[in-house]
């Protein structure tokens, strides 16, 4: 008969080592809170050696849909890659001189948990940093709850107060 440890490391066994080895760092609002993910994921991987992964999801909005209408070739991939340029700059006003040691990713998709959780498995990220904003109470769950339940890796909140 398995013991409660044998059964918990079977189903997956932690290495505390191997801790910060890959963050992902999603970029959902451009806020405060974003940027404090950003600096602890550096000053991780300037601490620890980790491969910092800065990810968004880019979604057509009303603008790309008014391009398409018109007839102009604009696709999910040019969304993409304006994503990708917007991580590129947010790394240049963030930490200028680092852009070159970070992973972009961008994916294209119409729910952001899913796309978190598509990349935390692509890349087998060992941690996701969340950057949460102070923006005050909410109904519902907010973005950064979602994607901390649904992924299967360690999840550190920042929290920036935007508030007085």
């Amino acid at each position: 008969m398995q013991n409660q440890t044998d059964v918990v490391q079977a189903v997956r066994p932690f290495d505390p080592a191997r801790l910060y080895e890959r963050i992902l760092v999603p970029i959902i609002d451009l806020n405060e809170g974003t940027h404090a993910a950003l600096l602890a994921a550096l000053d991780l991987k300037r601490r620890r050696g980790a491969e910092v992964i800065l990810f968004c999801v880019a979604n057509a909005d009303g603008n790309d849909g008014f391009l398409a209408g018109t007839g102009a070739q604009w696709s999910l991939a040019d969304v993409c890659r304006a994503g990708r340029a917007r991580l590129q700059n947010l790394m240049r006003t963030v930490s200028p001189g680092d852009e070159g040691s970070v992973i972009y990713d961008v994916v294209g998709s119409t729910e952001t948990t899913a796309g978190v959780t598509e990349a935390v498995n692509r890349h087998h990220a060992t941690m996701v940093i969340l950057g949460i904003a102070d923006t005050g109470w909410h109904l519902l769950r907010s973005q950064a709850e979602r994607i901390s339940h649904a992924v299967d890796c360690a999840v550190l909140q920042v929290h920036a107060k935007t508030r007085s």
